[in-house]
């Protein structure tokens, strides 16, 4: 997932899980 496609909001929880 890029982060152009993750939303802002989503950027925050879904990047937390997915990346870290």
């Amino acid at each position: 997932m890029d982060r152009k496609n993750v939303t802002p909001k989503m950027k925050k929880s879904k990047n937390n899980s997915l990346w870290r």
